[in-house]
């Protein structure tokens, strides 16, 4: 019996065997199964992920031209604000140099206007001690040669244009 027992347990052992082998073959093909299932998953997040990468540089490149557009108009508004602003002097200094001219030219017309003033009343003066000492203003002033001749002595013919 020795020899039964001894090839009984030998079978006995290789049908162990065998039955460990196709234990660890299910095994196995669990464990691929749940590593073919994790590197689907790996594969999709890596996907979804570069997607995201993606979509993200395309909006970081828009908003770079965006901000680029926007840049070259603001620029180009400072230039033109600039212009403008520069311009603006420009006529207002115009401007001032013309009111100081009308300025000038006004007080220097008040001066021979004064003048005139001055050479009729005296004219007057000398008029009326030379006719007995009356004084007739309205006489000298009605004469016109007489008021016309003392004003072209002193003033511009622009000035006797609008008497």
């Amino acid at each position: 019996m020795d020899e039964n027992e001894e090839e009984w347990e030998e079978g006995r052992c290789n049908e162990d065997e065998e039955d460990d082998v196709i234990v660890l073959r299910n095994m196995i093909k669990i464990e691929r199964h749940r590593a073919d299932k994790a590197c689907l998953e790996l594969e999709k997040e890596r996907v979804a992920a570069a997607s995201a990468a993606e979509e993200a540089m395309a909006m970081i490149l828009r908003l770079q031209n965006e901000k680029s557009s926007i840049e070259i108009h603001a620029n180009q508004y400072k230039r033109v604000a600039e212009q403008k602003q520069l311009y603006d002097q420009e006529v207002i200094e115009s401007l001032r140099w013309i009111i100081m001219k009308h300025e000038s030219d006004k007080q220097a017309l008040e001066q021979k206007l004064k003048l005139c003033k001055q050479k009729l009343k005296e004219y007057v003066n000398d008029d009326d001690e030379d006719e007995g000492g009356a004084v007739q203003d309205e006489g000298v002033l009605s004469t016109p040669s007489l008021a016309r001749s003392l004003m072209e002595e002193y003033l511009d013919d622009d000035f006797i244009y609008y008497i």
